[in-house]
């Protein structure tokens, strides 16, 4: 637990505009670590949603990847035409279908998570001497509690925002908070 006497106080906004930039820059590097042939960033993104959240309608899909459905339906089509999703009719509603990743989508997702963590490794053992690396290895399980008490936000529902700058520049805000029976309400804060 840190003191008052520990250290001199951080500017919050420029660290966290810091953070906010070079998790952004990272993420474009990532990115481009693809070759030609590899999944587009939309394609992992959808096929890591169906990993992570089991099998998903294209409209489920679309929403909590925050597209429109005929965007979702082209990615899922070039998919499915690459063998990576398999489509079934929607037990409860034979209107739908019910996308799944294949083997061969799982597959392509650890490869591509492979190329860019070895990419991130290379550039960690390579830019950093022994003593960065420990204070970036230190601050990962950090930034994984921000992300972990970070309540996850419904489909749907636009992102909250939190303005760390001076009064003058703030204004009223949605902000979205879970209820205790696991509910979500939204309300205006005037900051």
């Amino acid at each position: 637990m840190r003191t008052e006497g520990d250290a001199p106080p951080i500017d919050r906004a420029a660290t966290a505009a810091q953070l906010r930039s070079v998790i952004v820059g990272l993420i474009r590097r990532l990115r481009s670590t693809a070759g030609p042939g590899d999944l587009t960033w939309s394609q992992e993104a959808a096929l890591l949603r169906l990993e992570t959240g089991g099998p998903q309608s294209i409209s489920q899909l679309a929403r909590a990847e925050g597209t429109r459905s005929q965007s979702m339906g082209a990615i899922v089509a070039s998919l499915e035409a690459q063998g990576l999703v398999d489509r079934a009719a929607d037990p409860a509603d034979g209107r739908q279908s019910v996308i799944t990743v294949s083997d061969a989508g799982r597959r392509a997702l650890d490869d591509a998570r492979a190329v860019k963590q070895d990419w991130l490794a290379e550039r960690l053992t390579g830019e950093l001497n022994r003593h960065e690396q420990d204070i970036v290895a230190q601050a990962v399980p950090l930034l994984q509690r921000i992300i972990d008490r970070t309540p996850e936000i419904p489909p749907g529902v636009p992102p909250y925002r939190i303005s760390l700058g001076p009064p003058s520049r703030r204004s009223s805000r949605q902000e979205i908070s879970p209820e205790p029976n696991g509910s979500w309400s939204t309300l205006s804060v005037s900051c």
